[in-house]
């Protein structure tokens, strides 16, 4: 989360550097989000055993690799 935070804070900078006037866009003035613990979605609490043993016992079949037929057919854009 703090990564995606450092990436508002200098696209933030890099709009007041491209927009000298103070001609913002609104969305400029939409709060930055608050810097967060670093283990804040990765909490190793007393749960983490069973929510980690949980998601290794899940069966993988429903993941595709393989390519469908139809992707030749779609528009590129470019």
């Amino acid at each position: 989360m703090n990564l995606t935070r450092n990436h508002i804070i200098y696209y933030k900078m890099r709009l007041r550097e491209l927009c000298p006037d103070g001609n913002l866009p609104e969305e400029y003035y939409l709060p930055t989000p608050p810097e967060v613990d670093n283990n804040y979605l990765a909490r190793q609490n007393e749960y983490f055993q069973t929510r980690k043993e949980r998601i290794e016992s899940c069966p993988y079949d429903k993941i595709t690799t393989k390519k469908p037929p139809n992707v030749n057919m779609q528009s590129e854009l470019f």
